[in-house]
């Protein structure tokens, strides 16, 4: 294909980016074309930019299964497996998160963490958890709804999703300001997690629902840094009513997860419930 030879030119010569827009365009004249995605995802990962690599596995996983009920092929599920094991060579969970003590931020905000074992109809508790009438005026968004581990940022990056698809915003301040972040955000290398924490709660704040409400289903597999912007989002989330809540396999739990449980324990606004 002489466009994925024009690719491979740029690549060679260092144009990556001009190499991926050349990949996109394809995908989106072909979007089942795993021979693309495969290339994509390929200079994505050589660029550094694991994110988005990772992120374009999981789109491409999620379209085979919705359109063709196929798996992705092997070299692909290789190549994915590959960046999620220097993602994680790359950051311990060892790190511990800091104890939070200090409660006089935590307006209108709660943490509700529920585990199970095999015996529990655990998915059900928590669909029940959240009642419909307060969802009336709050912007519900699940996560980590299927299994195994996730690469960093993944999490981030399903919330993303979850605010583009389902997100309310004023059309003249979505189009100038916050999908031009998403934007940024998806296309560019991570490589300032401050940075990019606070975008992202700047995009929730400008969200016009009354209440955030983050539905973890396998709390368990959640990836390191989104538990990281969980709790910096509890702590600097301070425009709307949040509410954090999921469900845990206690003897699946990373020490990244448990670091975050023993972090808010001592606040009024945790629960934590052993089922």
């Amino acid at each position: 294909n002489s466009q994925l030879a024009l690719a491979q030119y740029y690549a060679n010569d260092g144009f990556t980016i001009k190499a991926t827009d050349l990949l996109t365009n394809l995908i989106n004249l072909d979007p089942l074309n795993e021979t693309t995605y495969l290339t994509l995802i390929r200079y994505l990962y050589e660029s550094g930019n694991k994110v988005a690599a990772i992120n374009t596995y999981r789109k491409v996983k999620q379209l085979l299964r919705d359109e063709l009920n196929v798996s992705p092929s092997e070299e692909l599920q290789d190549l994915a497996e590959k960046i999620v094991k220097d993602q994680q060579m790359l950051y311990s969970d060892s790190q511990l998160l800091p104890e939070v003590t200090d409660t006089t931020l935590n307006y209108n905000r709660r943490l509700s963490f529920y585990s199970y074992d095999d015996s529990n109809d655990h998915k059900q508790h928590l669909a029940n958890f959240i009642k419909e009438d307060s969802l009336k005026e709050s912007f519900l968004i699940d996560i980590c709804d299927t299994p195994g581990y996730r690469v960093n940022y993944e999490g981030i990056f399903e919330l993303l999703d979850n605010i583009e698809d389902k997100g309310h915003y004023n059309p003249k301040l979505w189009q100038d300001k916050y999908a031009d972040l998403i934007s940024y955000i998806r296309n560019n290398p991570v490589d300032n997690d401050f940075y990019l924490y606070k975008s992202i709660i700047d995009i929730l704040n400008g969200e016009c629902s009354k209440t955030h409400i983050i539905r973890i289903w396998n709390l368990h597999w959640l990836d390191d840094k989104t538990v990281d912007f969980l709790s910096y989002l509890y702590r600097h989330h301070q425009e709307k009513e949040l509410i954090i809540t999921g469900i845990i396999k206690e003897d699946l739990i990373s020490n990244r997860v448990k670091a975050f449980l023993k972090a808010h324990e001592s606040l009024n606004e945790f629960t934590f419930q052993s089922k």
